[in-house]
């Protein structure tokens, strides 16, 4: 009996211990004050060392924790261990400063941190459960419970887990939204292919019963509105994946900018995929030309900050390349093999930026 109250005692430190590393690391504020911060590549191999004894202990604790036959005297140390781990994986992700290391991977190795310990704390209290009903009912979560603690101690350590810095950190965001991005548009392309189909929304499919409605088809006007904007809506998701394979990487043709500027990127992703999901529903069926041309300002607005974020990391034009530029434009001399990728950007942008002034034109003379 007293090995089973020490267990159960010790699996009630665990749990504080976690409760207490939780609150820790989602206090922000406590961020280290510390004046000489370790670099973040020995942060994050300490960080990751942490993860893989905590899977190493949590996998020792399941084992002599077998709610059909515990080993309560071998749960005195995988208990020990995982009280003292989760206190420094809570510490040490503090030690991942936004200002110094950025705010990207500051926040994701606070969630790595945050996620582990609360599926721990699932786990022992689990257990907990477990031992105050005296019987075996409902033991077999344990299992599910430590699967869960592997899963994302795995995810972390895996090659595309954990971020090693705020740059690869900031590139993982963007590139969660590429897809979206991408569907968005192939969602509008559907819309406008449907127009003139005879058949489009007279099928019953439910909607009619729930005083919805059958999806109506574009009119020819709609239509060519649509496909106009689609063509935006291309170019811009173009620009998203240009700026995570071009920009978003370590080269000598880019330069990289501060980790505030940086920060700034995934807010701006979002932005973007949420401005365009509003301008895509505008051009649905009946189609609101002031709503529409609302929406079409309020996303230049946001591809406008992105043009002076996406800036920063684009070096002015040389000289040379600008001499280059007009040679080849007056039909003397050859163009390098190499096109600047600011000249990319440049033509980029201008091209969203024309398809919009466009857009809002025909919108206004519309409404006039």
């Amino acid at each position: 009996m007293a090995e089973r109250a020490q267990c159960i005692a010790l699996l009630k430190m665990v749990s504080e211990t976690c409760n207490a590393a939780l609150q820790s690391i989602s206090d922000r504020s406590l961020s280290s004050d510390k004046v000489d911060l370790p670099p973040l590549a020995i942060i994050h191999k300490d960080f990751t060392s942490l993860l893989s004894l905590i899977y190493s202990s949590t996998t020792k604790l399941a084992l002599v924790m077998n709610p059909s036959s515990p080993t309560y005297p071998a749960t005195v140390t995988p208990l020990n261990d995982l009280s003292k781990h989760i206190s420094a994986v809570s510490y040490c992700s503090k030690l991942v400063d936004p200002n110094e290391h950025g705010a990207t991977i500051s926040q994701e190795i606070a969630d790595v941190a945050s996620s582990v310990t609360d599926a721990l704390n699932s786990l022992v209290k689990t257990f907990l459960e477990t031992e105050a009903l005296g019987e075996h009912a409902g033991s077999g979560d344990y299992m599910v419970k430590t699967g869960s603690v592997h899963d994302l101690i795995e995810a972390a350590r895996s090659s595309n887990g954990l971020s090693k810095d705020n740059l690869s950190a900031v590139r993982k965001k963007w590139t969660e939204d590429t897809e979206p991005l991408e569907d968005g548009t192939r969602e509008l392309k559907e819309l406008i292919e449907s127009a003139g189909d005879e058949g489009f929304g007279d099928e019953d499919d439910g909607w009619d019963e729930l005083g919805l409605g059958g999806t109506e088809p574009l009119s020819s006007e709609e239509a060519e509105r649509a496909s106009k904007i689609h063509l935006i809506l291309r170019l811009v998701a173009l620009l998203h994946k240009k700026v995570a394979s071009d920009l978003l990487v370590r080269s000598t043709d880019v330069l990289t900018p501060s980790h505030s500027s940086l920060d700034e990127l995934p807010a701006l992703s979002r932005a973007i995929l949420s401005a365009s999901d509003e301008v895509i529903a505008a051009l649905h069926p009946p189609q609101d030309q002031p709503v529409l041309k609302h929406e079409l300002d309020a996303y230049r607005q946001v591809l406008q900050d992105l043009k002076k974020c996406v800036y920063q990391f684009l070096p002015e034009e040389a000289v040379e390349d600008q001499i280059e530029r007009l040679t080849f434009k007056n039909g003397s001399g050859s163009r390098g093999k190499k096109t600047s990728k600011r000249r990319w950007f440049d033509s980029c942008f201008e091209q969203i930026f024309k398809g919009l002034d466009n857009g809002s034109s025909v919108l206004s003379d519309s409404e006039a």
